[in-house]
């Protein structure tokens, strides 16, 4: 997953990011994990994880930067393909 940073127009370097999620209307079952910005691009953050389950599930981004706290959430349809390729299936 990637996320791009910018606040007021200006691209957000410094933040701290980490992800929960799990299947929609369950408890998380993933993370916290840090998503860490990018080495070429800084306020590209990015972060790979392997889901074992398909379905809709929600993610939700945690971000801490000194313009201020935000938790976004996304709901994502994960397919039985990523998720068999994830649990080694």
């Amino acid at each position: 997953m990637t996320l791009t940073l910018s606040a007021e127009g200006k691209a957000v370097s410094n933040a701290a990011v980490d992800v929960v999620g799990g299947p929609l209307g369950r408890p998380s079952i993933l993370g916290p994990v840090a998503v860490n910005n990018a080495f070429l691009h800084p306020n590209i953050y990015e972060v790979d994880v392997s889901l074992s389950t398909s379905g809709q599930w929600l993610f939700t981004f945690m971000i801490r930067a000194p313009s201020g706290d935000e938790d976004i959430k996304v709901q994502i349809d994960v397919g039985v393909a990523a998720a068999s390729a994830a649990s080694g299936g």
